[in-house]
């Protein structure tokens, strides 16, 4: 597939998985099930945010890697479009770190680490790296990651020694977290990129197979360190390797046809993502005055009405974006 096919090909298969992946990231911070829905209890407020909807954030990256690496020569690196993309990351941050004010960390700690991930490899590109070295690199950096995250009780024998624990304490008083674009983000935006490369060319079926067995895997992963009392957090696992490059080499293999329904998905996905918990917050308040007032309790349902809102308000966005008066609202995706 030469270059010019690659920059003007649709990927209607991404927009659509992106979309459904947005909807993943909403329960991961909103729990699917409150207290006083009949579900509460059933263990699927662990198996749909911490298992299930952990795809999400890996496949967006995978995204980014691809759709921003299809443009360039591995060969020589041109700084201007990752300048570009970088900054239009940064301004998308800046503004719905205005509107978001609290717990923006939730959503925003992706776009500086897709920024950190996309600027890493392209550095890495243009100082002559080769792609036969990035991906064992990549993947050190990600179990590294994985130690902080899903497999840190794993840490527990070694952070015994003075100057190891220093070094963890070190690490933990600056970033906190190793879900960041170095331990997680690089190597996914890699993987993208490999993808953009077009030496990878799976058919549907043998993605899908594999995706489904990956997230058998995943899930028994997680309820594995979940028994042991390992995770620190559920953000990185080993499964989400497999499961990523599985399903974004099906989102690329599945081929639809071109409609403007894909454009508007796109954008609403981008919306749902970044305003689902503000809309959330409001629902909430919303609710606990209706039930103060009326005696009717939805409080229960508030996901699902949260998320109904924060779809219905991103198309309505959407809608308002392609009137000429307001084209100032694509801002804001």
């Amino acid at each position: 597939m030469d270059n010019t096919m690659r920059q003007t090909r649709n990927y209607n298969g991404i927009d659509l998985v992106k979309f459904i992946c947005a909807f993943l990231v909403c329960f991961i911070h909103i729990p699917p099930f409150p207290t006083g829905n009949p579900l509460a209890s059933s263990g699927l407020n662990f198996l749909i945010p911490e298992v299930l909807a952990r795809i999400a954030v890996p496949f967006f990256f995978t995204a980014s890697g691809f759709l921003l690496f299809r443009k360039l020569d591995f060969n020589n690196i041109d700084p201007e479009p990752v300048k570009k993309y970088c900054f239009n990351l940064l301004r998308l941050a800046g503004l719905w770190g205005l509107l978001l004010i609290m717990d923006c960390d939730l959503q925003l700690w992706y776009l500086g680490g897709t920024v950190v991930a996309v600027t890493m490899l392209a550095l890495l590109l243009h100082k002559g790296a080769k792609l036969t070295f990035l991906p064992p690199l990549a993947l050190i950096l990600y179990l590294m990651g994985l130690l902080g995250d899903s497999w840190y009780g794993l840490t527990d024998a070694i952070r015994g020694n003075g100057a190891v624990n220093a070094l963890f304490h070190g690490y933990d008083v600056f970033f906190e977290t190793t879900r960041n674009g170095v331990f997680m983000g690089f190597p996914f935006v890699l993987m993208g990129a490999v993808f953009a490369k077009g030496r990878i060319k799976l058919k549907p079926v043998p993605s899908a197979v594999g995706f489904a067995l990956s997230m058998a895997l995943l899930t028994a992963e997680a309820y594995f360190l979940e028994s042991g009392e390992i995770p620190r957090s559920y953000n990185m696992y080993l499964s989400l390797l497999p499961a990523a490059f599985f399903l974004f080499s099906l989102a690329l293999g599945v081929r639809l046809k071109d409609r403007p329904v894909y454009k508007k998905l796109r954008a609403a996905g981008t919306l749902i993502f970044y305003g689902h918990y503000l809309t959330y917050a409001l629902v909430i308040y919303a609710l606990s005055a209706v039930r103060k007032v009326t005696e009717i309790n939805l409080l229960p349902w508030q996901s699902f009405i949260a998320i109904a809102a924060v779809t219905a308000a991103a198309f309505a966005v959407v809608r308002l974006s392609e009137k000429e008066k307001f084209g100032w609202v694509k801002w804001f995706y």
